[in-house]
C-alpha cells in the first residue's frame, strides 16, 4: 500500500511493467469517508455536501533526475441525500499524480439505506470511469534493453472501475468495509506498462465519546489491505463546543499527522481543516513534511424541505 516515488522514478522492473498506483491517501480521511466507501452517499440527512480536498506529499520533493516528481492529489465529493426514500447518490472527481503517472477518476454512487434499531445500515455501489497515463519521459530504467525504454512521450488508457461498500452507524460507534477494483481490469494488456488492478479493501470504525464541559471524541482505524499486504492508521479528534477540533494521527510504519479544523456559519455549513505530516520512516527517499488542506459546504436539499402549510381563511379560527 506504501508509494514509493524513489522506486517510480527509477522503474525497478525487470518484466516490463510498473505497477499499478494504488489508491490514494488522506490524513483526514474521517471527514470524507464517502470516498472510501460509496455505503455513504447521502449520508447527511436533508443536507446537500460537497467537499474538497488538497494534499501535496513530500513537499519540496527533488527527483533524482529531473525537478518535481512530489505526489499531488486533489479529490472533489458531492453527495445529496433522499432521506424520505432512504437513498442517496454521489459524485466524486479525482486527480492523483505520481511522479511520471497520473490518475484522474469520476465516479456516481449510490446507497440505500435500512433503519435499524438505534443506527442505520447501508450499502452502496460505485461506478467509475479512469484516466491512466504514463508519461515516459520522465523515467528511468535500470535496464535499457527493457521494451518500454524504448517508449516516449504521454501514453494512456481510459477504463472503467467498480467499487461496493456496507456501513452501519449508531450515534455511539459506526463501522464499515469498501472494496474497489472489483473487476481487476488488467492494464498491462493494454500496452501502457501497468500492472492488473488488484482488488482493494478498507475497513473504518470509530467510536463517539461525549466527555462532557462540551468535548467529544472519536477515536477511529482506517484499515487498507489488498488481502498480499497492508496498512492501517491510527487517529483521535477532540471536537470543542461544536466548532473547533484538533487531533492526532499515526499511519503505520511511515508518518504521524497533526489535524486542526474550525466549523463556521449556522448549522455548521462551512468547514475549513489542515493535517501537517511528518515522515518517520524511508526519509532517504522522501520529504519530511506532508501538507493537506479540507473545504466542504452544505446546502439544505430543497426537495428535503417539509411542505410549507397553506393557510385558508375559510378554515382558519
Amino acid at each position: 500500500m506504501k508509494r514509493n516515488l524513489f522506486c517510480l522514478l527509477l522503474l525497478l522492473t525487470s518484466v516490463g511493467s510498473v505497477s499499478a498506483q494504488q489508491q490514494p491517501q488522506f490524513s483526514q480521511y474521517m471527514f470524507n469517508q464517502f470516498y472510501l466507501n460509496p455505503a455513504l452517499a447521502g449520508n447527511v440527512s436533508k443536507w446537500m455536501e460537497a467537499s474538497l480536498i488538497h494534499r501535496t506529499q513530500w513537499a519540496n520533493y527533488q527527483g533524482s533526475f529531473d525537478e518535481g516528481g512530489a505526489p499531488e492529489t486533489q479529490v472533489f465529493t458531492l453527495s445529496l441525500p433522499f432521506s424520505r426514500n432512504n437513498f442517496g447518490i454521489g459524485l466524486n472527481l479525482l486527480n492523483d499524480k505520481l511522479g511520471g503517472q497520473t490518475n484522474q477518476e469520476i465516479g456516481l454512487s449510490a446507497a440505500y439505506y435500512i433503519p435499524i434499531k438505534n443506527g442505520k445500515l447501508s450499502f452502496g455501489m460505485r461506478l467509475s470511469a479512469v484516466n491512466y497515463q504514463i508519461d515516459y519521459d520522465v523515467l528511468r530504467f535500470v535496464d535499457p534493453n527493457d521494451p518500454l525504454a524504448q517508449n516516449t512521450g504521454v501514453d494512456g488508457v481510459v477504463t472503467y472501475d467498480l467499487g461496493a461498500g456496507l456501513y452501519y452507524q449508531t450515534p455511539l460507534w459506526f463501522a464499515g468495509v469498501g472494496a474497489t477494483h472489483l473487476q481487476q481490469t488488467d492494464l498491462e494488456s493494454e500496452g501502457i506498462g501497468l500492472s492488473s488492478l488488484s482488488l482493494h479493501y478498507n475497513v473504518i470504525a470509530g467510536l463517539n465519546f461525549n466527555l462532557g464541559k462540551n468535548i467529544e471524541l472519536q477515536p477511529s482505524v482506517l484499515v487498507k489491505s489488498d488481502l498480499n499486504a497492508y496498512s492501517f492508521e491510527l487517529s483521535t479528534i477532540a471536537t470543542y463546543n461544536e466548532k473547533i477540533y484538533g487531533g492526532l494521527s499515526l499511519r503505520e510504519d511511515e508518518a504521524m499527522a497533526l489535524i486542526a479544523g474550525m466549523y463556521f456559519m449556522d448549522h455548521n455549513r462551512l468547514r475549513v481543516g489542515y493535517a501537517y505530516d511528518y515522515t518517520l520512516k524511508q526519509v532517504n527517499a522522501k520529504q519530511r513534511s506532508s501538507h493537506e488542506i479540507m473545504l466542504s459546504f452544505r446546502l439544505f436539499a430543497p426537495y428535503e424541505q417539509e411542505p410549507s402549510i397553506i393557510r385558508t381563511p375559510r378554515f382558519r379560527h
